[in-house]
Order: C-alpha cells, then structure tokens, then sequence
C-alpha cells in the first residue's frame, strides 16, 4: 500500500475499519506521514510532506477524529487532526518534545512526551479550547527533579481513568500517575521496570 522505505507508527480503530499512522522516507531531504487504513482493500492518506520526522502516534476521539503527533529530528512536536479518516488534516506545531504519546478522553486531547532534558512534559486542550502548552510533570517534583525519566505512556483502565506511565533511568523503576481533568495527581513509584 506505500511502496519505498515505511515505517510502521501506531495501529488504531475507527468504528469497526482498522487502521495505522506511518513515516516513508523519499529521499534524503524529504519525508512523509499519514494513515491506512482497511475498508474492503487498503486506502492510504498522505497527511504530511516534508523535512525528516518521526513516525506519528494516534488516538481516536468520541466523535471518530483521528488526533495524531509526531516529533523531528529537530525535537518539535507536530499534531494534526482529520475529522474522518482520508479527510484533509489540520495541522500545527506544538512545541518542544519527543517520543510523544496520545490519548483522547472526554472532550479532552492529551499528550506527553520527554523533554529535551529528560523529563516528562505534557499538553492538553479541551474541544474548543487552546492547547495548554509546555506543562512541566517531573521538574516540579521534588523527588524527581534531577532524575532521568522517559518513554511516557497514556492508558485508560476499566473505569475510564486515565494513567500516565513512565520509565525513570536513575531509580531503575517505573512511575504514574493519575489524570485529574486539569492536571495530575502526585506521582507513584511503581515496580523496578525501567527498559522501553
């Protein structure tokens, strides 16, 4: 379905049509981004063109948007929402991070990434809302400040509850914590799992 050089990003569903984000790579300068998906045979949508970037993760909303994010080379984040599959994206620049995760909850887009300093970032919106950017989790936390913590993670349990989950190479452990609708609850060590 992407003939060239692709890299596989994230593999999410939208209603019953299975789908997943990619990067493919045309030549030295130029990259891309986009989603396929199946609907009977194999549709691709070239969602971004450009400089070298990183293959974009994806989350679905109530409504069926697809919000995905994606870093570069750079460290910048880069998000884009399609209100359908194969529809024109609307794209922005967020702003400083990588390895970003994406969840939706609510009327709620959430986003955490590491920092280029090795801590945990996060941004959120609400529909209708501006992103609120840059939002410091561990710098602010006295226990973690100097510690060196990546490869967020952003979950729902059972109940709807959304965790963000973290490595943090100093303790050799794992941490979360709890989404509370306009900020997070105190972090929590968790079991001494640290690798990606």
């Amino acid at each position: 379905f992407c003939p060239g050089e692709c890299l596989l990003g994230d593999l999410f569903a939208v209603g019953g049509q299975v789908a997943l984000t990619y990067q493919q790579t045309h030549d030295r300068q130029t990259e891309s981004i986009g989603t396929v998906w199946l609907d009977g045979k194999w549709k691709t949508k070239e969602v971004d063109r450009g400089k070298p970037v990183f293959a974009p993760v994806a989350d679905v909303d109530q409504s069926g948007r697809v919000h995905l994010v994606w870093g570069d080379p750079a460290e910048q984040l880069h998000y884009a929402r399609l209100d359908q599959l194969g529809a024109e994206a609307h794209i922005e620049l967020l702003g400083a991070g990588r390895q970003p995760t994406i969840l939706c909850h609510g009327d709620q887009v959430l986003i955490a990434c590491e920092s280029e300093y090795g801590h945990i970032r996060y941004y959120y919106r609400s529909e209708n809302t501006d992103w609120r950017k840059y939002l410091p989790l561990t710098t602010t936390d006295p226990w973690l400040t100097s510690d060196e913590n990546h490869s967020p993670g952003l979950t729902h349990d059972r109940y709807g509850v959304v965790w963000l989950l973290f490595a943090n190479n100093t303790r050799q452990s794992t941490f979360w914590t709890r989404w509370m609708g306009d900020r997070w609850s105190d972090i929590v060590n968790g079991p001494r799992i640290y690798y990606r």
